[in-house]
């Protein structure tokens, strides 16, 4: 129950700061964030999710990595919606052992244009922004993760 608790007041603290402001995280937290090496499946949806972590995570400094991160994207589109989740589970590299896994979604609205090609445009433009949303929900996830672990040891 205190992990729903703690990731409620995360989600809240955030929706409230209007963005992923993490400087009153310490610094032990930033530095296990550097050792995150993240492993993507090939597809443009996971390069830009990639890419996003990567930057969220850079902005701390990157060390020698001790933890890979490994992820699986999916998406469904509707008529005028599409929704993404990604799976994903942190491990040790040392031992191999799974410190944390879980399931992320999300959803955009895909306006309703007439002509093909903007329908096209405007999926590719919803899947580019899930991509980048769902990097910025899991590295949220894993400052949480990486807190409560420290406070409990």
């Amino acid at each position: 129950m205190s992990l729903l608790k703690s990731i409620v007041a995360l989600a809240l603290a955030v929706a409230l700061a209007g963005c992923a402001n993490t400087s009153r995280i310490s610094d032990d937290i930033h530095a296990e964030m550097g050792k995150i090496m993240v492993v993507t499946e090939k597809g443009r949806a996971e390069q830009l999710f990639r890419q996003e972590f990567e930057r969220l995570v850079a902005r701390h400094g990157i060390s020698d990595a001790q933890y890979r991160l490994e992820t699986t994207i999916a998406s469904t589109r509707g008529d005028n919606n599409m929704v993404m989740r990604v799976q994903y589970s942190l491990y040790d590299r040392e031992n191999g052992t799974v410190l944390t896994s879980k399931t992320f979604s999300s959803s955009a609205s895909i306006g309703g244009v007439s002509s093909t090609f903007g329908s096209d445009q405007a999926t590719i433009h919803a899947r580019e922004r899930l991509s980048m949303n769902l990097a910025q929900k899991i590295y949220n996830h894993l400052i949480l993760f990486f807190t409560q672990a420290k406070s409990n040891s």
